[in-house]
């Protein structure tokens, strides 16, 4: 969502959150395949992904923002400062050969990204000695794969991007909504507001707007009639905050529509944008996010039969798999996380300093314990193996 009075929406990386007990239940790969795109907002455009090149589109613009670049520059960090600590400690042991500690660390990398168990184990058995300049050169592209692949579908619903700067929504103003190539539909209620206005812009838009099909007791009628407004180029659709059966049935018809609510662009299915301080936000949480998050939100059992089969859920409502709406105490269990670009930064920033610093106190010891070594081996003024000691 953003102010659609400004035109510009200013937040980072938005991520529609999900409930704990749909999550248990949530089929990721089904989802991505039964949605026919995402949306990304990026710069001033508004960009529809078709499935089929929808994680390479997502990495492309997450690279422009360098997110990748620094990413895997710490997971490099992360080898090297390994590699090298246990290159001096094995000097003073046994003299490991420096292909054996490489793949000894390339091994803990992919223990780390996926979750292998017993890395200790699997060295302790010396079998790490074994492994060729190959092999090793296959874990760190597995290494590689395992954090994209993780951090793009562990997202587990379609995500929209902005980011740090403001971005220009397609239009602000009912005069740019005019001026711009969208199709504008509404309903009786806000024609009606639109008309009494003393805005000569509002007025030009309320006899442009389409009226919406009227639902005439015919199911398949109405549906197929609300899937074609849906298919039909750039549309704007002009609602009145109470009428969210409109939008909730084109958004799971997977149209692609950009939502004018009031003062709110809405982009459906694939998340949301808040401009700073938006007095919308409580809105979003108590209508939005309930069928974006939970499949469904205030509706009737029509609208619950029709959700399930397009989902092609077969199951009955309160049975495990159904993704019905579930009150906690009474009350709606919602959730909604963002994190913007800057504070993503600001994370790296953090964990570059902690690299930093131990890369100087790693190098203040070798250089320490150096001077105070003497040629035979023992330290001044200390016991034999204090050196040792320290790595």
């Amino acid at each position: 969502m953003g102010d659609v009075h400004s035109g510009v929406a200013d937040l980072g990386l938005t991520t529609i959150g999900i409930t704990a007990e749909r999550f248990q239940h949530f089929d990721i790969f089904f989802s991505y395949i039964r949605r026919s795109y995402s949306i990304v907002v990026h710069e001033d455009n508004l960009v529809t992904v078709e499935a089929t090149s929808h994680m390479l589109s997502i990495l492309k613009i997450l690279a422009s923002y360098h997110v990748w670049a620094i990413t895997f520059i710490f997971v490099a960090w992360f080898l090297v400062l390994g590699v090298i600590s246990d290159r001096v400690y094995s000097r003073r042991t046994s003299n490991v050969p420096i292909r054996q500690v490489c793949a000894k660390w390339a091994l803990r990398l992919v223990g780390t990204g996926l979750g292998f168990q017993g890395i200790e184990d699997y060295e302790k058995s010396a079998r790490t000695t074994d492994l060729s300049i190959s092999k090793i050169s296959l874990f760190l592209t597995w290494q590689i794969f395992a954090l994209i692949f993780l951090t793009v579908l562990m997202s587990r619903l379609p995500v929209i991007f902005t980011f740090g700067s403001p971005q220009h929504l397609p239009f602000g103003t009912p005069k740019e909504l005019l001026d711009s190539n969208f199709t504008v539909y509404s309903t009786g209620t806000p024609i009606k507001i639109l008309n009494a206005s003393l805005s000569a812009h509002e007025q030009a838009l309320s006899k442009r707007a389409i009226h919406l099909p009227r639902y005439t007791g015919n199911d398949t009628e109405y549906d197929l009639s609300i899937l074609n407004v849906a298919k039909k180029g750039r549309n704007a659709l002009i609602l009145n905050l109470n009428e969210g059966t409109y939008s909730r049935r084109m958004t799971t018809m997977k149209c692609s529509l950009v939502i004018a609510v009031d003062r709110v662009v809405t982009v459906p299915i694939a998340g949301a944008i808040f401009a700073k301080n938006s007095s919308c936000t409580e809105i979003f949480r108590k209508g939005y996010t309930h069928w974006t998050e939970c499949g469904i939100g205030d509706s009737d059992e029509h609208d619950l039969k029709m959700l399930r089969s397009i989902n092609k859920l077969k199951t009955r409502p309160g049975q495990r798999n159904d993704c019905a709406f579930r009150k906690i105490n009474n009350l709606p269990e919602l959730q909604s996380k963002s994190i913007g670009i800057d504070r993503l930064f600001t994370i790296f920033l953090l964990m570059g300093s902690a690299f930093s610093l131990g890369v100087i106190v790693l190098w203040a010891e070798i250089l320490w314990n150096r001077g105070y070594t003497t040629p035979g081996g023992s330290a001044r003024g200390r016991p034999d193996n204090t050196a040792d000691a320290l790595y």
